[in-house]
């Protein structure tokens, strides 16, 4: 779906793990919203009942389908992964999306956009936005004249996370420009409006206040995320891209900052900054700092957390890129798992894990190991959920180093994959957990490989008995040599295998690998 899809971790489980839905299969007609999920999006948008009875085909090899937000023009059959992420991109009440699976403006797809439009009507807003990657505002004013559009479009590559559209310049660009949402309607001059859709309330701060960089000590650019900081001098272009690359979170404000614990000057320059914003825009804030959040700088953010009345999140460690490319990670010089730490004016510093924002499982997992009981063979990893055997400390190890996903939490259970009552026995705790822990849910069985003769993986009897895609390590990718040593190291992504629930299983009927 061009540069949409091209990001890894948007094949969530919208659909249940299952292969493409049947209303994507289907022509377009009028019961296709019926059966979009429930969350789907505002309930009436003013182009609702415009496009419910269809829109004009494009011409092939383009076709047209409705989605939450609008339509999606695409040529071939979709992939889940692309379904996934295009169903999921929330509606306007006052745009009409067209979400077009193009790498870029081209005759041919502007063509197939027109034809799609044309279903709205002269007395209609005609308030469009176009998910087409880098269409420039020439080429967007042209268009909108031509059809009278209202249009909102991106000036460069779009990518998505956590609900999040946005635009993002790769970085040679990032020196010279900040890559925008931009509105043109005929008669109006080009107004950006943001890097982020939906806007959060932060961003519509920052929108407003562009005139704060000018009597900082420092350098300051806008990025996705929020703000880039660096010292006066001459740029580093490493540190463009890095910050180019943070995703933007829709909950806070990051200001990414080129240093190595709090310098005084940058301090001082962040806190003119942010106590300039207003409290919108300040509510919550992220300084994506390499160890600005140790112990010896606990007086100094508490008192920008006071300062904001606001808390302030900072790393205890260095900062690098979770292999999913999507997140950042705390991480400590020597490779091993870091965390993060949380300021507030009222409560004493709070430690969490590596990834910032915290993961959305984490709050029920927690729920779920307070109330089990001290002998529980049941703890928390930073990946989740490890169900430890005390003899093993290579695993314990394994356990301490495996990044978390923000997609789905991961069960590091020590056992055999092969052996029946290590396999109950994984499933025994698996049933237990509540819904939001099997969304996505990832396994590693720590003893043996997946892979085995005489029957279905273990993975696929996981996949059967919890009606649910499940995604499952060969052991040998995760425990490794690597965590001998005396101190944890960071581990790589591991081989997932993936497997879904087989239709033609009932969901008690399972044959276990040890059965005769």
């Amino acid at each position: 779906m061009g540069q949409l899809p091209e990001l890894p971790g948007l094949d969530m489980p919208l659909f249940g793990g299952q292969a493409a839905p049947a209303w994507l299969e289907k022509p377009l007609s009028a019961d296709w919203i019926s059966q979009l999920p429930a969350t789907a999006g505002p309930p009436s948008p003013w182009w609702r009942e415009i496009v419910r009875d269809g829109v004009p085909a494009p011409k092939a090899p383009w076709k047209a389908g409705l989605i939450p937000a609008g339509v999606w023009l695409y040529r071939g059959t979709p992939s889940v992964r692309d379904a996934t992420f295009v169903a999921q991109i929330p509606a306007d009440q006052e745009r009409l999306a067209v979400v077009v699976a193009g790498m870029g403006p081209d005759p041919d797809t502007f063509d197939a956009m027109a034809r799609v439009l044309s279903v709205l009507p002269e007395d209609c807003p005609r308030a469009v936005r176009i998910f087409l990657p880098s269409i420039g505002p020439v080429e967007g004013r042209a268009f909108a004249r031509e059809h009278q559009l209202d249009l909102v479009a991106p000036s460069g590559p779009l990518r998505g996370t956590g609900g999040i559209t946005y635009v993002s310049g790769p970085p040679e660009m990032t020196s010279g420009a900040f890559w925008q949402w931009y509105r043109v309607s005929p008669g109006r001059a080009v107004q950006s409006v943001g890097a982020l859709y939906p806007t959060p309330t932060w961003e519509t701060a920052l929108t407003r206040h562009d005139h704060l960089a000018e009597s900082l000590p420092a350098v300051l650019n806008r990025v996705p995320a929020g703000y880039a900081m660096r010292p006066l001098g001459a740029p580093s272009s490493r540190f463009a891209a890095f910050a180019a690359r943070v995703p933007p979170a829709a909950d806070r404000l990051q200001v990414v900052v080129d240093g190595r614990g709090l310098d005084p000057l940058l301090l001082a320059a962040c806190t003119q900054l942010l106590s300039a914003l207003p409290p919108e825009a300040t509510h919550q804030v992220q300084l994506d700092w390499p160890y600005a959040g140790v112990r010896e700088s606990t007086e100094q953010l508490e008192e920008l957390a006071s300062l904001l009345d606001a808390p302030v999140y900072a790393p205890a460690a260095a900062l690098d890129f979770h292999a999913n490319g999507r997140d950042l990670l705390a991480v400590h010089d020597d490779g091993g798992l870091g965390h993060w730490v949380r300021f507030s004016p009222t409560v004493s510093p709070q430690p969490h894990g590596p990834l910032s924002p915290p993961p959305a499982w984490g709050r029920a997992l927690r729920a779920v190991l307070d109330t089990t009981p001290d002998d529980s063979p049941l703890a928390s990893a930073p990946a989740g959920l490890h169900m430890r055997i005390p003899s093993r400390p290579d695993v314990d190890r394994a356990a301490a180093a495996l990044p978390p996903d923000r997609d789905g939490m991961t069960v590091l259970a020590d056992g055999d994959a092969t052996c029946e009552e290590d396999q109950q026995r994984v499933l025994s705790v698996l049933e237990t957990l509540p819904p939001e822990l099997l969304q996505n849910l990832r396994v590693v069985m720590t003893f043996a490989t997946v892979w085995h003769r005489g029957g279905p993986p273990f993975g696929q009897l996981i996949a059967d008995r919890l009606r649910r895609r499940v995604l499952v390590a060969d052991a040998a990718s995760v425990v490794s040599t690597e965590c001998g040593g005396a101190e944890a190291q960071r581990l790589g992504e591991p081989s997932w295998n993936r497997y879904l629930p087989r239709p033609e299983l009932r969901a008690s009927t399972f044959t276990f690998l040890g059965a005769q």
